[in-house]
């Protein structure tokens, strides 16, 4: 995933910067409050809010680059790994195959590549998945939460929504 963005629009601009990049298999898609949705819906979600579909759609291609979120958007994911240097294409797909189908997102935060799954609102949807994830066997897989792009305690974060 190259990142997500606020508008549709800017969403296709950038799909044409990735595809001149040389990734022909990059495109668009959509998310709202978690769940995938068509570009028809994302373009009347769009128009109903004023042009403010933000965090939703999203632009993918065969690297993970970070998320960008407004400042002040509290989001829980589950991280799945972190390293201080990018992974290798084969690593990243090796680490992402483990996790198939979800999508495992990297995000850069204190100076470490975070890889996690999931952009939830609240910590009770991530640690349903987490909670998931241990079932299915993956160990050391555990709740993160970020203010925008900053990393920050999983309690402060649940404080500021409350």
């Amino acid at each position: 995933m190259l990142g997500t963005f606020g508008k549709i629009s800017v969403a296709r601009e950038e799909e044409e910067k990735v595809k001149k990049m040389g990734f022909k298999d990059a495109y668009v898609t959509a998310y709202y409050d978690g769940q995938h949705i068509s570009l028809d819906k994302a373009k009347r979600v769009e128009k109903q809010q004023f042009g403010t579909v933000t965090n939703n759609t999203t632009v993918s291609n065969n690297s993970t680059i970070s998320n960008n979120l407004a400042a002040g958007d509290i989001v829980f994911m589950v991280q799945v790994g972190a390293y201080s240097q990018v992974l290798s294409n084969a690593d990243e797909n090796n680490l992402k195959s483990k996790f198939a189908p979800r999508n495992v997102n990297r995000k850069f935060a204190s100076g470490m590549n975070v890889y996690a799954i999931g952009n939830y609102k609240t910590y009770k949807e991530a640690d349903y998945l987490k909670k998931k994830l241990l079932g299915e066997g993956h160990q050391g897989v555990f709740v993160v939460a970020f203010e925008g792009d900053n990393k920050i305690p999983v309690g402060e974060a649940i404080k500021k929504q409350n």
